[in-house]
């Protein structure tokens, strides 16, 4: 019986936890997520400008989103992020984003990157990008 209280008791915790910490997207998440869904860069490529947004989250979301809709044309974009960003969690979906567009340009990116980075994660996110890319 103990036991079975316990399981309940775990589980109440957990419904009730999980959703009282949960916080609304905010507009650009929202923006973002659609652009995505849609696979377009939106009105003047408005996608393209929230990787200057400087908050890692909405960098990282954006950078995703770009890799699902796989532009080639927003290459330069990506490698500024990869090559300049302090965020290792943004340099990480750089690599990712530059290995689902997978170009040529996209593995001289990922090569250039491969001699300079020192963090680990992205480290392992540009080999695998590169075995994506080429």
């Amino acid at each position: 019986m103990k036991s079975i209280l316990s399981i309940l008791i775990f589980i109440l915790t957990m419904l009730f936890t999980g959703t009282a910490y949960s916080q609304p997207l905010g507009e650009d998440m929202k923006k973002i997520l659609t652009y995505g869904d849609t696979r377009t860069l939106g009105p003047n490529n408005e996608l393209l400008e929230y990787l200057n947004s400087g908050d890692e989250e909405i960098v990282t979301e954006a950078l995703y989103a770009l890799s699902g809709i796989a532009d080639s044309t927003t290459l330069d974009k990506i490698n500024i992020q990869l090559d300049n960003n302090p965020s290792p969690k943004v340099r990480e979906m750089a690599a990712f984003a530059l290995g689902q567009i997978g170009t040529q340009v996209s593995a001289d990116y990922l090569l250039t990157a491969l001699g300079k980075e020192k963090e680990t994660n992205v480290l392992v996110a540009i080999l695998e990008a590169l075995g994506k890319s080429g």
